[in-house]
């Protein structure tokens, strides 16, 4: 029996492989270098720009080009022979068109009697070549009627942009105009209830709580006591203003003061102090949206619909600020009518709240007790649980 072997499979050794590689690897170099060759002979004819196309398209725009000089030289002939002057011509249309991408990158910024022949110039080419100058003249009409098209579109967004702001921030603006017009009204009326209140005349704080501030629990004393009204009204102030921190000083002195409302001059004017701290919030933020609404107009030509969220935004170190003056005033109206002894009797039976301002008055206490050491005064203080102001004006 004859045995018949399979066929030899006609494999690749490992040298032709590689030399098989090699070759293509070689090939690619080379159509690399023909490519970048050709791209460095169109740059110094002038061609630059059409290095990206096949060499089919580079053909036909050289081409067109080539066409294009020509023609403009045998422009220039005619019109040398017809004694008429070329005073610099700008570039035509077709000029424009064969360009380089980064001699146009100002073009669109350019008006258009500085991109094409004037319509003088245009009529002495119409002497040489009418040809040229009905293209020259259809090229001007179409960038004329290309820059109405985009300002007119231009001018409808801006309309609409300004409407759809204007709806919301109209409104917020004129209620921030007139805040700030009667700011001044209200402030007199909380300074004559102040002094009221210190003289003993508490007729008219009640009333007011319960008008002005809505206190509802306020229309009678006993009810007033035992409520947390004016602590949760200081605290929801606060609530969102991007950069608030809470003062626990204010919160702790106010759940104090509360059930001694009607019965004790600095409970009744802490509930003021509050009033006061509310009202010069939104007395900033409406001058925050009156200042942002300028800008706005300067730059935009309308108010946008987000101003008071802008002005909000701007407004946490302006109430750190004013809850630092706040516990400032509370605390120096506690020491008005104390002795060194009797604030010193407060700080050794732990009376102190922790986080309380410590005021020019209670320095100079622990300074001197230091023996003028203001480091030791210092740290006497903070141990006390005083702090220092944050924000030195």
């Amino acid at each position: 029996m004859v045995t018949i072997l399979p066929p030899v499979e006609n494999r690749q050794t490992f040298m032709q492989k590689l030399g098989g590689g090699i070759e293509k690897g070689l090939d690619i170099a080379e159509k690399y270098a023909n490519e970048y060759q050709q791209g460095e002979a169109l740059k110094k004819s002038g061609y630059g720009h059409l290095a990206g196309l096949s060499p089919e398209l580079q053909k036909v725009a050289i081409a067109e080009d080539l066409k294009s000089q020509s023609k403009m030289n045998l422009f220039r002939e005619k019109a040398k022979a017809l004694g008429i002057d070329l005073e610099s011509p700008k570039k035509s249309f077709k000029d424009n068109l064969m360009k380089e991408p980064s001699e146009k990158s100002n073009e669109s910024e350019m008006d258009i009697e500085d991109q094409f022949p004037s319509n003088e110039e245009i009529a002495k080419h119409a002497l040489i070549d009418p040809s040229v100058a009905r293209e020259e003249r259809a090229a001007k009409n179409m960038a004329i009627k290309e820059k109405g098209k985009k300002i007119e579109s231009q001018r409808k967004q801006f309309e609409a942009d300004r409407e759809y702001h204007s709806k919301v921030s109209r409104p917020i603006v004129e209620q921030a105009t007139e805040r700030l017009k009667s700011s001044m009204i209200q402030k007199g009326v909380r300074s004559q209830l102040r002094k009221d209140i210190e003289s003993g005349e508490t007729s008219g704080f009640f009333p007011y709580a319960v008008d002005k501030m809505g206190l509802e629990s306020f229309r009678s004393p006993e009810s007033a006591r035992f409520s947390s009204e004016v602590k949760n009204l200081f605290v929801v102030s606060l609530n969102e203003i991007p950069g608030a921190r809470p003062n626990q000083f204010i919160e702790r002195f106010l759940s104090y003061a509360q059930p001694l409302i009607g019965r004790n001059v600095e409970a009744n004017l802490s509930v003021l102090d509050v009033d006061d701290f509310i009202q010069d919030i939104k007395d900033e933020q409406a001058k925050q949206e009156l200042k942002l609404a300028k800008e706005d107009r300067e730059k935009s030509g309308y108010v946008k619909e987000d101003i008071s969220e802008r002005a909000f935004d701007k407004m946490g170190d302006f109430v750190n600020r004013r809850q630092e003056k706040m516990a400032q005033d509370i605390r120096t109206r506690h020491e008005k009518d104390m002795s060194a002894a009797d604030l010193m009797s407060e700080v050794l039976n732990g009376k102190v709240i922790k986080g309380t301002p410590l005021t020019p008055k209670m320095m100079k206490i622990f300074y001197i007790k230091n023996d003028k050491d203001v480091n030791k005064a210092l740290q006497e203080a903070e141990k006390a649980g005083f702090i220092l102001p944050e924000y030195m004006d």
